[in-house]
């Protein structure tokens, strides 16, 4: 893990610096659930290859910014509408239970006691036997659903507003976010927490590259900028990315780490963070989550 400030957004004349840090890997057991999708690499035999893929920043939910979810990012529709994944974003971010049926194209989700149902191609919804109709249909692409964010937040009663000032969707509710994958990352934060939104990605990417015979590299490279309205001093910055995969998690060293350092950022400033980790053949990246925090 590295660290670069890389300025402010109000003209100020800001030296920039980098540091080295580090990342460590927690492995859990692997999961077993139907439809998991395969992150799959087209590669030409014994070469490399190299994709940059910029990481949208239009979602949050609870503490966490939602940068990616296999197979693609969250993205806005034509009808610029929100829309996620059926299986990664349900399954392992809400902790829904999915049925997909393939010949009639229905959708099920149970979550929370209710019941909701789409059609790939249809813009009415059933909640609990009751229709609705929305301005956006689910789609197939590619072989994976995708549904509106909007058709989840109506039917679960899922508190959600829109981020004016920074553009994105923040969902808030205390039933999500709770699979035993993210319960265990968070069971890793053992510092005092002094501000849990001091940091907003402003920009995301992701670079993947891999040679003949060996393991998949990742590089996640972050722009947060410091919006807790006062500048940090050296020591306080703790942004933590997760890299979830089917066998584990890649994420920055913990708070106690005397290897982790930590730059003083100027309220408005945009520190830039590269993050590192691998995938093991056959192995899938989940989604990556981003939480810009402070501690004490």
């Amino acid at each position: 893990m590295s660290n670069i400030l890389i300025g402010s957004s109000r003209s100020k004349s800001t030296t920039a610096h980098s540091i080295q840090g580090g990342y460590q890997m927690k492995l859990f057991r692997k999961l077993s659930l139907a439809g998991l999708f395969i992150l799959i690499f087209t590669l030409a035999s014994a070469s490399q290859l190299w994709a940059a893929t910029d990481l949208p920043v239009i979602l949050k939910i609870n503490q966490y910014f939602v940068l990616y979810t296999h197979p693609k990012a969250p993205y806005l529709d034509n009808q610029n509408r929100l829309m996620v994944p059926l299986g990664m974003f349900c399954r392992r971010l809400l902790g829904a239970n999915v049925e997909y049926d393939h010949q009639t194209k229905l959708i099920t989700v149970n979550f929370s006691e209710k019941t909701l149902e789409l059609t790939i191609g249809s813009p009415v919804i059933k909640i609990d036997g009751q229709p609705m109709k929305l301005d956006t249909v689910p789609v197939l692409d590619n072989g994976h659903v995708f549904i509106p964010l909007r058709a989840l937040i109506n039917a679960f009663d899922i508190k959600s507003k829109w981020n004016s000032q920074y553009a994105y969707v923040q969902l808030e509710d205390d039933r999500i976010m709770k699979t035993q994958t993210i319960l265990y990352m968070e069971d890793t934060t053992r510092a005092q927490i002094s501000d849990p939104d001091a940091f907003i990605p402003v920009s995301a990417s992701l670079d993947v590259y891999q040679q003949a015979g060996q393991n998949t590299k990742l590089e996640l490279i972050t722009d947060s900028r410091n919006i807790s309205e006062h500048d940090l001093v050296e020591g306080e910055e703790d942004i933590q990315t997760y890299l979830v995969y089917d066998t584990g998690y890649t994420y920055e060293t913990p708070y106690s780490w005397q290897g982790r350092l930590r730059p003083a950022v100027k309220d408005g400033d945009v520190l830039q963070k590269r993050m590192t980790g691998q995938l093991m053949p056959n192995d899938t990246l989940n989604y990556i989550l981003y939480w810009g925090r402070t501690i004490e």
